[in-house]
């Protein structure tokens, strides 16, 4: 970035961009495991009539683990 950036103007502008890009990642990867969590449960639900409130409760608990782990196998 040093570089890239002749004065500190410019490099405020390329940190700028980069936090951009990650939290952008971040968001989508929030959402596809909460999709995958709401899939996850659905199937679970019909498939062995237990109450989707009561998978969805398990679910929740877990997903903080989960987030984490794909969090912490996600690269740049």
């Amino acid at each position: 970035m040093l570089n890239v950036a002749e004065n500190q103007h410019q490099l405020a502008t390329v940190i700028g961009h980069e936090i951009a890009h990650v939290t952008a990642r971040h968001s989508a990867a929030r959402v596809s495991t909460q999709l995958a969590t709401q899939m996850g449960v659905s199937v679970l639900a019909q498939t062995t009539g237990m109450d989707p409130g009561l998978i969805g409760m398990g679910a929740r608990a877990c997903l903080p683990a989960l987030i984490l782990l794909s969090l912490a196998t996600w690269r740049c």
